[in-house]
């Protein structure tokens, strides 16, 4: 009885209302729908529409919506899937040349379902290999430090207990998780397995301080000591040690000596390797790719005269504005695990007028390694560095925080523009966390991170 008398009510309406217009027109319009939420994933709606005959057309205001008219009283709408973390809403419009009726369509963003914890602190840091499944730690027992693998896929972890019974510091560890480089107690490198710990045969030199290895150990990088106690950078291969080439003067013009060298860092492959021109007056990016030295701290260095705050004194120096290297890189994955783009700091020295002191500013950069091109992403935030970099060119890095701290950011080059790490994170994977962290490593696949929270205690993020 109540869906006849209210049918009865809608015609006595639309009766009514039709009667001031011409017999082609009529105001009557139904959509089954005002509004309708999905899910995160890729879906459709059929919706009924009931326009009184009239031909109807439809459009949607936002790109990840289709509307569809299929026949005189069925629209289909199609969305595609959200996979950032933010929800998104868009509007459906279903109209005639007189009429008018809308959908507003809500979309939930993708829920994270990663993992992502902060790591215990130890003395001799954490390493991640370089598809980010597996990091490994050490922890203290009986004075020693024994390194502990974990499989962040499977849980699964690798205890040393038992094979390591002194004082070790990691370096590294490979894609598949079996070997480690570290140093141990007689400042030894060596390749850490289950089965136990190869020093490498130091040939001529009397020793050699690693940084960094290949994915499958196959390149270690670091700094040899010769016979007369001078210093080289160089590489481990096959076997053997290769020296690289040191370049003869520093960005400002000072003559360097291979102990004014230091490698930082390498590819995963093995096939870049970087470092820094260490001199007081300039911490110039050089890297050598294929054993050969290219060096764009030199090549774009713009020597300028400035006063520099010394205590209470002002004093005038000679400085570079150039693509360089900082200390708070160290341990970084600088170079793209594809080895395309790599990523460090380019410093600028602005001297105002008069007795003060000059400013200093800095950004992120990233290398094309095929081309030497050096791009910088001037994004306007103090202290800015880059620290990793993904095979798409996306730089992570910091910016100056509160005194004595660091922000993350993610820094775009395409569109000059960063975010901080709070901000990307959440509205491209739903994950919540605070801006005191940032990444310093990102795995092959781009899915894995690890970095530093208050500059002191390990984080690692899967997604």
């Amino acid at each position: 009885m109540k869906q006849r008398f209210f049918s009865t009510i809608i015609l006595a309406i639309s009766l009514l209302m039709a009667a001031g217009c011409s017999e082609k027109e009529t105001s009557f319009a139904r959509l089954q729908y005002s509004q309708y939420s999905f899910t995160h994933t890729a879906d459709t709606l059929t919706v009924d529409v009931d326009f009184a005959g009239q031909n109807w057309e439809t459009t949607a205001d936002a790109d990840w919506i289709q509307s569809i008219k299929q026949d005189e009283n069925k629209l289909l709408i199609i969305v595609q899937p959200n996979d950032n973390g933010e929800c998104r809403e868009g509007t459906v419009y279903v109209f005639t040349e007189s009429l008018s009726e809308s959908i507003l369509i809500h979309q939930e963003g993708r829920a994270f379902n990663g993992k992502m914890f902060d790591l215990t602190t130890t003395s001799n840091g954490f390493a991640m290999s370089r598809n980010g499944r597996f990091i490994v730690y050490t922890y203290l027992e009986s004075l020693n430090t024994i390194p502990l693998v974990t499989n962040m896929e499977t849980g699964e972890t690798i205890d040393y207990a038992g094979i390591v019974n002194e004082r070790v510091q990691i370096f590294g560890i490979t894609d598949d998780g079996q070997t480690l480089l570290v140093q141990n107690g007689n400042m030894e490198t060596a390749l850490l397995t289950q089965d136990g710990m190869e020093v490498l045969d130091l040939c001529s030199y009397k020793s050699f301080t690693p940084v960094a290895m290949s994915a499958d150990a196959s390149v270690i990088a670091g700094t040899v000591k010769m016979a007369d106690n001078s210093t080289a950078p160089a590489y481990w291969k096959g076997g053997s040690f290769t020296t690289l080439e040191c370049p003869e003067q520093d960005p400002v013009g000072n003559m360097l000596m291979p102990g004014n060298i230091r490698v930082q860092g390498c590819s995963a492959d093995g096939s870049v390797i970087y470092g820094a021109e260490y001199r007081s007056s300039s911490y110039g990016l050089i890297y050598w790719k294929d054993g050969v030295l290219h060096n764009p701290g030199n090549d774009h260095a713009e020597i300028v005269t400035v006063l520099l705050q010394y205590g209470s004194n002002l004093r005038e120096q000679v400085r570079a504005s150039t693509v360089a290297y900082d200390e708070d890189m160290n341990g970084s994955f600088l170079v793209s695990p594809d080895g395309k783009y790599m990523t460090a700091m380019f410093i600028t020295y602005e001297q105002p007028e008069g007795e003060v002191a000059a400013i200093v500013h800095t950004c992120p950069v990233i290398i094309d390694l095929a081309s030497g091109e050096v791009t910088k992403v001037e994004a306007s935030i103090n202290g800015a560095m880059g620290l990793a970099i993904d095979n798409s060119g996306m730089i992570f890095g910091i910016g100056a925080g509160a005194i004595g701290t660091y922000d993350g950011f993610v820094f775009n080059p395409a569109t000059q523009q960063a975010l901080d790490i709070a901000a990307y994170f959440k509205s491209n994977y739903g994950v919540m966390m605070n801006g005191d962290r940032y990444i310093s490593m990102v795995s092959a696949d781009g899915k894995a991170f690890m970095g530093k929270k208050d500059n002191l205690t390990y984080w690692y993020l899967r997604l």
